[in-house]
């Protein structure tokens, strides 16, 4: 059997395929990217912390977190939001008023599926109740913002659409910021190391002797990186950065340490 060769214009379409799949790849990168190393900075900036350097493989592994913690309480929104959508058109000749509260059910069956799904998985990983009901709460408000950002776009029909683009990208950014400053300080900080988190490992470090500004001992680890180790007394007070050289032995102990509340 001979096999038909491809034509012109299907080459074209898988072409354009593998292009977009690859626009939306490196776009998707770099979301993440960028969210984590917000995530992070978020996270050590709250205990006064300051590092330097952008490459640092922790910030894949925490963006990745952050959008998929976004996806878990933003998805079951949309999904309730096009149900209500749906019951609206199906109920266009009801009064206005009885076609909201039918269509309120959907949104709110997505909210709460947002806020079920966020609790089932991250409670699991250490992070406390309230923490997770500060999170999905900011999570889902601005949420809200970014819906009434697009429809309110699509309403302005006289703006040119690079207009509509600037300003849904604005509002984007400053969501993302804003969420993820959100996530670094409640949920990153509480969440197990297992699962990409950011909850201090408690080790017992000794040091080479030509750096004795502190003794060797038990301390939280915070953060690594290729240059220094960030480390925190058992006490919470006081913190340390620590040349990766200097650094002699590691020994991981039982289990991890808790956060003081925050």
């Amino acid at each position: 059997m001979v096999q038909k060769p491809i034509s012109p214009r299907e080459y074209l379409g898988l072409f354009g395929l593998i292009r977009d799949l690859g626009h939306f790849t490196a776009i998707l990168f770099g979301v993440v990217y960028i969210s984590g190393f917000l995530v992070v900075h978020s996270y050590l900036g709250s205990l006064g912390i300051i590092l330097f350097g952008v490459l640092n493989v922790q910030y894949l592994v925490a963006g990745t977190m952050f959008v998929c913690a976004v996806a878990l309480v933003w998805l079951p929104a949309w999904i309730g939001e096009m149900i209500a959508v749906a019951i609206q058109k199906s109920r266009e000749k009801k009064p206005p008023k009885e076609v909201f509260w039918t269509s309120f059910g959907g949104r709110i069956a997505g909210a709460g599926g947002g806020w079920l799904l966020t609790g089932l998985l991250l409670h699991p990983a250490g992070v406390a109740v309230d923490k997770i009901l500060t999170w999905v709460a900011s999570a889902y408000i601005l949420h809200v913002m970014l819906r009434f950002t697009y429809l309110g776009t699509k309403a302005i029909r006289e703006a040119s659409m690079a207009y509509r683009f600037a300003m849904l990208g604005f509002v984007l950014l400053f969501i993302l910021v804003v969420l993820s400053q959100a996530f670094g300080r409640k949920v990153y900080p509480h969440t197990s190391r297992a699962v990409g988190g950011g909850r201090p490992v408690r080790m017992e470090l000794k040091l080479y002797p030509k750096d004795r500004s502190m003794p060797d001992g038990l301390y939280d680890v915070l953060a690594v990186t290729n240059r220094q180790w960030v480390l925190r007394d058992t006490t919470g007070v006081t913190c340390y950065l620590v040349p990766s050289e200097q650094v002699k032995v590691a020994i991981l102990m039982h289990k991890p340490s808790l956060l003081p509340s925050q």
